[in-house]
């Protein structure tokens, strides 16, 4: 017999398929794939976090949606490479802030993994400050899920990494997440 608490909540959603997903536009089985990989991945957060997921939404809820943002990025990516939101991790501040709650789906997470600081690389009008100063990398996916596990905020992330793992580009973190904390500061006003 389950007992009561987190544990059980944690429990019930691994046994329950509650897991739905709507598609404004049909585009086709990519499409479908894509919005199920963004869910999967509130998903793992939750398996991961448990009740500190709720926690995480009402604290900090880019830090939820840039987490779903990773995870549709990087699995659809594998499987729907011609059809995978490229954009998502070239998305410049002016994308972020269009309106309603769109300045919660962030590339935070896939900053923190690739290669690319799109500051460099990707031209923005002349305004190369519409990105995020990303020079951070390698981190992996479990690294980040980890990440998540107790932590509800995006500096508590960062703590986590700096304090627990070791990655020659650790000292940039705080610089790229200073750059979404200003989006969601400005938001929250």
């Amino acid at each position: 017999m389950l007992g009561g608490g987190t544990n059980t909540v944690v429990i019930r959603n691994m046994l329950r398929n509650d897991v739905k997903f709507y598609v404004e536009r049909f585009d086709g089985t990519a499409d479908i794939f894509r919005v199920m990989m963004h869910e999967l991945g509130h998903m793992s957060h939750i398996l991961e976090a448990g009740v500190n997921f709720q926690l995480s939404y009402t604290r900090d809820p880019m830090l939820v949606e840039s987490w779903a943002e990773c995870t549709e990025y990087y699995f659809t990516l594998q499987y729907y490479p011609t059809r995978t939101l490229l954009a998502i991790p070239e998305r410049r501040e002016s994308l972020i802030n269009r309106g309603g709650k769109s300045w919660q789906y962030t590339p935070f997470f896939i900053d923190l993994a690739d290669t690319q600081n799109q500051r460099n690389v990707l031209p923005s009008g002349g305004r190369s400050n519409e990105y995020s100063d990303d020079r951070v990398e390698r981190y992996t996916l479990s690294q980040m899920l980890n990440a998540l596990d107790r932590r509800t905020t995006l500096k508590g992330v960062e703590e986590y990494l700096i304090n627990n793992l070791n990655n020659s580009t650790e000292n940039n973190i705080s610089r790229m997440r200073d750059f979404y904390e200003n989006i969601k500061d400005n938001k929250r006003k």
